[in-house]
């Protein structure tokens, strides 16, 4: 496996993560895996309750692909202006959507429309937008930190990043008792971004990564990193609620990565399910957001609305797919303004 293969397969693993992530939100609202008989449902029910790992695999392949779009082109300024043009047409829709049924104070609204509404204890519909946006901002700091080194110097920096990365997140589960519970939920996560960006800024597609002994010290891995986890759940090791299962999720979603990885590199489609879903993935999270505020909305009213996951779904991919082509048609009308 080289990292080619890692590149190439970077659009099916974010579709499979927003496919878990969706899995995940449905299943809390539905129990989907009582749709399932016997003791598939009690294994569906474990799968889709680690939806978790979707968001861990989505950060993961964004901090290695923002690499790219730096080493493209350096320039700060453009790199911004870029994100800014992915990301705000999706969530200005969404926001538009949700406000109506929402009804959000016009103070309240401006926290979010900046992204910070989360960090403030506010409501936030798109709370994901939150975390990467934040990502995003500090993403060429961390990238110009580990860029253009000797392998010596760069292993160093990489290991003191990636340490004091987990020794802050560690430090603040116990001195604020609000971070356990809710800002975690980002800042835990930024080390699985930076080892994203630490394989992105070693990129060299002709270079190995792993071989067949490789692969299979990583199946094993996951399986001790499983059993860790399950110990985790069933045994509930007191290190705090959410802080060890994150940093349980970390090299576990990096091992899975991985062999998704192997997976795709023997399976080869022309046309990818998953490569289409990783293609609209903000789009998919987005219209599951709106979604899920206009059945909260419509069940407090009583209204009626979808109320079971598969008059859902196709609402949910028909909602993706309107505001991933409105949103293409906002950049476009944009790109004219700013070539006139």
């Amino acid at each position: 496996m080289t990292y080619k293969d890692i590149s190439d397969s970077r659009g099916r693993i974010m579709g499979v993560a927003i496919i878990w992530i969706l899995l995940f939100h449905l299943n809390g609202r539905f129990l989907v895996y009582g749709y399932f008989p016997g003791f598939l449902s009690q294994i569906s029910a474990f799968l889709f309750d680690q939806g978790s790992i979707g968001v861990e695999l989505f950060l993961l392949c964004s901090g290695f692909g923002l690499c790219f779009s730096l080493r493209k082109d350096p320039d700060v300024l453009k790199f911004y202006s870029k994100r800014a043009k992915r990301i705000l047409p999706e969530f200005v829709l969404g926001l538009a959507l949700v406000q109506p049924m929402d009804k959000t104070r016009p103070l309240i609204l401006l926290f979010e429309f900046l992204t910070v509404s989360y960090y403030i204890g506010e409501s936030s519909h798109f709370w994901f937008i939150s975390a990467i946006v934040l990502m995003y901002l500090v993403f060429p700091l961390i990238y110009r930190f580990l860029a253009d080194l000797d392998a010596r110097t760069f292993k160093i920096r990489a290991c003191s990043l990636v340490a004091v990365s987990f020794l802050v997140t560690f430090a603040l589960h116990f001195i604020f008792p609000y971070y356990d519970e809710h800002l975690c939920t980002v800042f835990d996560r930024f080390t699985i971004f930076i080892v994203g960006v630490i394989i992105g800024v070693r990129y060299d597609p002709e270079k190995k990564v792993a071989g067949k002994r490789g692969i299979f010290m990583a199946a094993v891995a996951l399986e001790g990193l499983l059993i860790a986890y399950l110990a985790y759940m069933f045994l509930y090791i007191p290190v705090g609620k959410y802080f060890l299962k994150y940093f349980l999720l970390l090299p576990m979603s990096v091992t899975i990565a991985f062999l998704l990885v192997c997976v795709f590199k023997k399976i080869r489609f022309r046309y990818s399910l998953l490569e289409a879903a990783g293609r609209i993935s903000l789009s998919l999270y987005i219209a599951d957001g709106v979604y899920a505020t206009f059945s909260e909305r419509a069940a407090s009213y009583g209204m009626p609305y979808m109320d079971n996951a598969l008059a859902s779904i196709p609402f949910i991919i028909i909602l993706a797919l309107l505001i991933h082509y409105t949103s293409k048609l906002i950049r476009k009308a944009i790109g004219r303004v700013g070539k006139g």
